[in-house]
């Protein structure tokens, strides 16, 4: 039904802006904040408001005398007859793919 997220420094070949578009697409309400002081990544997120806007979505650009840093979604789906939200906040770096963990044991 909807998704709201805020986008910082996503690179060029995102899964996370590629579900949002296809989001989009399918008529999904789609609204993003796209930071566009990402350093070094500013005119790869202006790309990405125009491929999110191209697909429908709602792109909002964060607040001038501020950075958008923390990473925000929300989620609203339909579950039989009810909707059902999820919602996660984060200050770090969200990442589709985890880095790999290898266990060791200190003595």
């Amino acid at each position: 039904m909807a998704v709201k997220q805020t986008l910082y420094r996503t690179g060029s070949d995102s899964a996370i802006v590629s579900a949002l578009v296809e989001a989009a697409s399918q008529g999904k309400e789609v609204t993003v904040v796209i930071e566009l002081r990402a350093r070094f990544d500013e005119a790869d997120n202006l790309q990405l408001a125009s491929r999110l806007q191209e697909a429908g979505a709602i792109v909002v650009y964060g607040i001038m005398a501020y950075k958008t840093h923390a990473k925000m979604l929300h989620i609203v789906r339909r579950e039989k007859a009810n909707c059902a939200t999820t919602r996660t906040w984060a200050l770090a770096t969200i990442t589709p793919k985890p880095p790999s963990f290898t266990p060791t044991i200190a003595c």
